[in-house]
């Protein structure tokens, strides 16, 4: 709940404004519920002129009752949106920040939820909180009233508060335990339905429907179970509950008689005492509400405010010194790493690439190849061991500096659910249509293919760019890259996806930067890197040989057996 507590500071004025108006309200309520009870009285007795007066205020007050209902709605949803933008948008900045090993052994599905979900959830329940705690304060304010209308009539509600309130406690504490576990399958069902929409093709195509539709069903099963617990104890509880309500009730009408002949009270009185004994159940409920909804806040609050616990999701950290103007000398120095603690996949790694160099890394899969653009990046940061650019090391440098001047284009880049044009314009803000067309036409997919579309660079393209072919995402991506002017540029695999004359065309285009920027590829196609100024050839995590690409063919024949089919 701490984590909460800048929100509220943030909009306090607002909260305490709209507490303030719900004591209005409830006060106006309370105040037509006596006037309805003389108001009765009054017709009981045939006092005709007290009556109409009575009616009269009664009007007027039930129209400002209503006046002070909507000015607290109006609040309450004020409060609610700016919470929930408050607290979304601080989310996704620490998102953001969070390493990519963290996410990468995280669940997608759960993270998504803590996001995009668990905040929606904890505004309302954070609004419910707050009316609920109002609520409670006016309840117990008729409590008072009645306890001064009549001493005995009030002795013999509080008795039922107290029975009453046992059942509350012994309700809270059970569904909070419930609503936990209940949680925790919902993340699992969440995550692994993530898992089947992102791999739908893959499940056709082998035909994994029929696992899956088991798997899915227990995770299914599990949160239903929990669910139907929770509900079938709580039901019983309110069942008991309800059941000493009717004693209360009895008891209440039978002491009210034996009062009213004696004339110990009046008839108004009594009638407002009876109207308003539910506020009465209310003290107790509305206090196992507060109980209840204070519990749900804290779960939810414990999981979306976990992202920011840097030991389970440790943020990137970076230094505070720039370079004034970056070379692209990069330099490793006694370099390991490992994603799994105790099995390193790069080891020792010792390697310097030169400032406008055209360089590559080569070797098996699973080699560290593309760890090594990964730590360059600053991706990932290495268990032993330093990189350096242009002779400082990349921890020491500011985020900008280095992101700025870095463009890493991965093997499976991603597009967004947006237009072509927004998916471009993220790498480049300020980038025109001529220059968003012309990285289009260096990637061949302007003339015959976009040009075509019906809305042109405007045209949706889906999740992932679904409406998309796999070599046509993979060229949008590169021509994105493209538009970013950055001294360092890394490709993973870039063209693994392309045919032999779109990879020429991109080919040709990264090349005539060669000279200009420090360029640095993994690639298994002889095409792709046998124009390198250097190849440095990855073998168990270690630099096995390095050399212009007619060298390391002469004379390292595991070099050569990789390339055998296209030489």
């Amino acid at each position: 709940m701490k984590a909460l507590s800048k929100y509220f500071k943030k909009h306090k004025g607002k909260i305490i404004f709209y507490l303030f108006m719900y004591v209005v309200f409830y006060a106006l309520t309370i105040y037509a519920s006596l006037i309805v009870s003389e108001y009765l009285s009054s017709i009981t007795e045939n006092l005709v002129n007290e009556s109409w007066r009575q009616l009269i205020l009664l009007l007027s007050i039930l129209v400002l009752a209503y006046a002070a209902h909507y000015i607290l709605y109006m609040v309450g949803v004020m409060i609610e949106y700016r919470l929930m933008l408050d607290v979304k948008k601080d989310l996704m900045e620490t998102l953001l920040k969070i390493k990519s090993l963290a996410i990468s052994k995280s669940s997608s599905g759960e993270l998504v939820s803590r996001i995009a979900t668990d905040p929606d959830l904890l505004v309302g329940k954070l609004e419910t909180l707050i009316a609920t705690t109002a609520n409670a304060i006016s309840y117990f304010a008729t409590l008072c009233i009645l306890v001064v209308i009549n001493v005995w009539v009030g002795l013999i509600s509080v008795g039922f508060l107290v029975a009453i309130a046992l059942f509350e406690i012994i309700r809270a504490r059970s569904n909070k335990k419930y609503r936990r576990l209940e949680k925790q399958a919902d993340d699992e069902a969440v995550s692994f339905t993530n898992e089947v929409v992102r791999s739908e093709k893959d499940i056709k195509g082998q035909g994994l429907e029929r696992g899956l539709k088991e798997i899915a069903f227990g995770k299914f099963n599990k949160k239903v179970k929990i669910y139907r617990r929770r509900h079938f104890r709580s039901i019983s509880l309110w069942f008991a509950r309800s059941l000493m309500t009717v004693v209360y009730i009895a008891v209440l009408l039978y002491v009210g008689m034996i009062l009213l002949n004696q004339g110990a009270i009046a008839l108004a009185n009594f009638i407002f005492i009876f109207t308003n004994r539910e506020a009465l159940q209310n003290v107790v409920w509305q206090y196992s509400n507060i109980m209840l909804d204070y519990g749900e806040i804290k779960v939810l609050t414990d999981r979306m405010f976990e992202i920011t616990d840097e030991r389970k999701y440790p943020t990137e950290k970076f230094g505070n010194k720039t370079i004034k103007k970056i070379k692209g000398n990069i330099t490793f120095k006694n370099l390991s790493f490992n994603y799994v603690k105790g099995k390193n996949i790069l080891k020792n790694v010792d390697l310097e690439i030169k400032e406008n160099q055209f360089v590559a890394f080569v070797g098996k899969s699973g080699c560290g190849k593309s760890t090594l653009l990964g730590l360059i990046a600053k991706i990932y940061e290495p268990e032993q061991g330093n990189i350096y650019l242009d002779g400082k090391n990349i921890n020491s440098l500011t985020k900008d500096c280095l992101r700025n001047n870095i463009n890493y284009l991965n093997q499976f880049p991603y597009i967004f659910n947006l237009s072509i044009r927004d998916n471009m314009r993220l790498i480049n803000p300020d980038v025109t249509e001529e220059e968003i067309i012309q990285a289009l036409k260096s990637v061949d997919l302007w003339d015959g293919c976009i040009n075509l579309m019906p809305q042109g660079i405007d045209t949706m393209i889906g999740e992932n760019g679904v409406s998309l072919s796999g070599g046509q995402k993979q060229r949008l991506c590169i021509a994105r890259s493209f538009l970013k002017d950055s001294k360092i540029m890394l490709f993973d695999e870039s063209t693994s996806s392309l045919d032999n004359i779109a990879q020429e065309k991109i080919i040709k285009h990264i090349e005539e930067n060669k000279g200009n920027k420090t360029i640095v590829m993994v690639a298994h196609r002889l095409t792709t890197i046998k124009n390198a100024d250097k190849i440095f050839f990855i073998e168990n995590g270690t630099i096995a040989d390095s050399g212009k690409f007619d060298e390391l063919i002469n004379r390292n024949s595991s070099f050569k057996n990789i390339f055998e089919g296209e030489l």
